[in-house]
């Protein structure tokens, strides 16, 4: 029904998989922001099963925001409760309950876009 993982990447010879979210704005500004735990389960057995060691959730928020979460961290420092979530954000659908990391956002690096350049 969807991929599992968005993408693969190699930067100086070491490659990564990622999970890419694009999220409204507004939410940048919460404490704390959701993963779900079966993209987070999934995004960890495809690095396992691939040999790759490096894993990273993208949230990118508006057209100039970008949170890079390690997603080695992110289970340590987070919390786990059950959210109110679309179902797919594939295709418009129902609601339904999931099961999600609330990630505290201080273990991002944050990324801004100014003049179209990306910079820490």
């Amino acid at each position: 029904m969807y991929n599992r993982v968005d993408g693969y990447f190699t930067r100086n010879d070491r490659k990564a998989v990622v999970e890419i979210k694009g999220r409204t704005k507004r939410y940048e500004s919460f404490d704390t922001h959701l993963m779900e735990v079966d993209k987070y389960d999934a995004i960890v057995a495809d690095a396992h099963s691939n040999g790759i060691k490096h894993a990273f959730y993208a949230c990118f928020f508006g057209e100039d925001t970008l949170y890079l979460y390690n997603v080695g961290y992110i289970k340590a420092n987070s919390d786990k409760d059950k959210v109110w979530c679309p179902r797919t954000t594939a295709a418009n659908s129902d609601f339904c309950w999931k099961d999600c990391y609330l990630i505290h956002k201080e273990i991002a690096t944050v990324f801004n876009k100014v003049n179209g350049v990306w910079s820490k």
